[in-house]
């Protein structure tokens, strides 16, 4: 029997961005590759064919992709779910089984992490998974991944399990409509080289998954892949580029060695960072880190698990501008101990520790996150709740500050930071092609858009 693999992106916000890690919508004009989907597709057979439908993007509705669902005849399907619009998705995958009832159907997202709405999704699908690499394709007729006990057991450990993949099919999402904020060229790859994070900061959905990667000559041979279908741009997707360390130094020695040519950006922790590690980095062509600095309150992170010192940080921002890489800090506003002065405060910190970027996240009830357990613990959201994002669009009051000043304040963080005249200027200076000046504008005038528009 031929295997027929479907991947796909159900409608709806062509911002959106579903996934097992963080389900949410963009700040700005960019859209992210579906993270989900290509770590998927890297677990593919060679001999199995494989397809993806993306109709957010293209702006596909339900009944043109049902209608290519049925001239594909897929034998596995594999569907991305979103808690941002979960009504709308699970009605999709339910439509799913009844129309296709002997085709096999899979769903990941960040729904899947409680078990309320898993339970939700098995009522009407074969299996749902959270980590793809981990995925048993081969057997998948034997339904393994349909306990919860599969997804508890996935956020455990920390202890970093080596997987081995197929390289990943980047010509199905090859479209220049994606786009990572950071990059110089529209069409670019994204890469991943794990799942999962090392760290333990539990207001974020990866302290408690345990991490797979990949090992570097398994992602060297996907480099080999990607820089020979003539991507000069590729994202390290991983949620801490650089763990494991040595083998995430190896990816980079194998990329110096073969000397490509190529440009890259990652997210990365600071502590992971040190100065030779960030000379390697910048050799092989990163020109931009997005880290978390999260908060000016150190002591508060700690709280949370994230025990860096400010010292820790203010050196690997330092470090960087030494050596010109670009630095996107990371924010989130609205920790249940805040009150407006402490959100205040982490606003000028973000514009006074002179980081080329800032994104500016809501302390949201995110699935498996320690902030929606406080929250329904608190009885400001109940058991089930959906439809909030890091973006800010849906923000739930906190202990201290009711929800439309929250709003507030997340607009005017993405004013104070971005609409410096001095701050522009430098920008636009650090300009080097037309194709990078186009891909700026578009960027800007999303922040415009967002920050002003749709507050």
């Amino acid at each position: 029997m031929e295997e027929r693999v479907l991947l796909i992106n159900p409608p709806g916000p062509k911002g959106l961005f579903r996934d097992t890690v963080c389900s949410t919508l963009s700040k700005a004009s960019y859209v992210w590759k579906p993270r989900g989907h290509i770590q998927f597709s890297s677990i593919i057979p060679p001999d199995w064919d494989a397809k993806f439908i993306d109709a957010a993007i293209n702006g596909l509705s339900t009944e043109q992709v049902f209608d290519a669902i049925g001239e594909y005849k897929p034998t596995l399907v594999v569907v991305a779910v979103s808690s941002v619009v979960w009504d709308k998705d699970y009605e999709f995958l339910s439509r799913i089984k009844k129309e296709f009832s002997r085709v096999h159907v899979v769903a990941f997202g960040d729904a899947v992490r409680e078990k309320y709405f898993f339970d939700m999704l098995l009522k009407q699908i074969d299996e749902v998974f959270l980590n793809p690499f981990t995925y048993d394709i081969v057997d998948y007729r034997a339904k393994k991944f349909s306990s919860f006990d599969m997804i508890e057991g996935a956020q455990g450990s920390k202890k970093n399990v080596e997987v081995k993949t197929y390289l990943p099919r980047h010509h199905l999402f090859d479209n220049i409509s994606y786009r990572w904020p950071f990059v110089k060229h529209f069409r670019y790859a994204a890469v991943y080289t794990q799942f999962g994070c090392p760290f333990c900061c539990s207001y974020c959905t990866s302290s408690r998954t345990t991490v797979t990667y990949r090992p570097a000559e398994n992602v060297l041979a996907e480099i080999d892949q990607v820089y020979a279908d003539g991507y000069k741009e590729i994202h390290f997707g991983d949620d801490s580029f650089g763990n494991p360390k040595e083998n995430t130094k190896k990816i980079l020695e194998g990329i110096l060695k073969k000397n490509y040519k190529i440009s890259w950006s990652a997210y990365t922790y600071p502590a992971l960072a040190d100065r030779d590690y960030l000379e390697l980095m910048k050799a092989t062509g990163c020109h931009t880190l997005v880290t978390g600095i999260d908060s000016h309150d150190f002591s508060l992170l700690k709280k949370y698990g994230r025990p860096i010192t400010k010292e820790i940080l203010l050196k690997f921002l330092e470090n960087c501008k030494e050596l010109k890489i670009d630095v996107c800090g990371d924010f989130v506003l609205g920790f249940e101990e805040e009150d407006e002065d402490s959100i205040l405060k982490t606003i000028d910190f973000a514009v006074n520790c002179k980081i080329d970027y800032a994104s500016f996240n809501s302390a949201n009830p995110l699935f498996g996150t320690v902030i929606r357990e406080q929250k329904i613990k608190g009885g400001i959201i109940k058991e089930g709740s959906f439809g909030y994002d890091t973006a800010g669009y849906h923000i739930p009051s906190s202990t201290k500050l009711r929800s439309e000043r929250l709003k507030q304040l997340h607009s005017l963080a993405v004013k104070k930071f971005y609409f410096r005249p001095s701050y522009i200027i430098k920008r636009i200076s650090k300009i080097r092609s037309l194709e990078e000046f186009a891909l700026r504008l578009i960027e800007g005038i999303g922040v415009v858009k967002n920050a002003i528009l749709t507050r």
